[in-house]
């Protein structure tokens, strides 16, 4: 169920292979939550953990996110934003808003 106002948008994710120390295996839809941690973001609020649902079709690389608070920042999830995906304090991908 999506609320109203909710953001929503595409990311493109490398999940990192368990060798890097990730996941076994990417992780199967359609439905995913991990802690994401923004990078290059001017303000603090870059820095907290914010708790996104990832939605994964066919391809584990093209994802539809989308954070689980509605008072996430919206610059944080502008084209070109960088982020890391975690579980717990393992670190499991990496993306970027397209």
């Amino acid at each position: 169920v999506h609320h109203s106002g909710m953001i929503e948008c595409r990311a493109k994710v490398r999940w990192l292979s368990f060798e890097e120390g990730g996941r076994a295996k990417p992780p199967t839809g359609p439905r995913y939550s991990a802690t994401a941690r923004f990078g290059k973001a001017a303000e603090q609020a870059a820095a907290e953990p914010w708790a996104l649902v990832i939605y994964i079709g066919e391809d584990a690389a093209n994802v539809t996110v989308s954070p689980v608070v509605d008072s996430a920042p919206a610059e944080l999830f502008q084209s070109g934003s960088h982020f890391g995906l975690y579980e717990g304090d393992v670190k499991v991908g990496e993306g970027e808003i397209v």
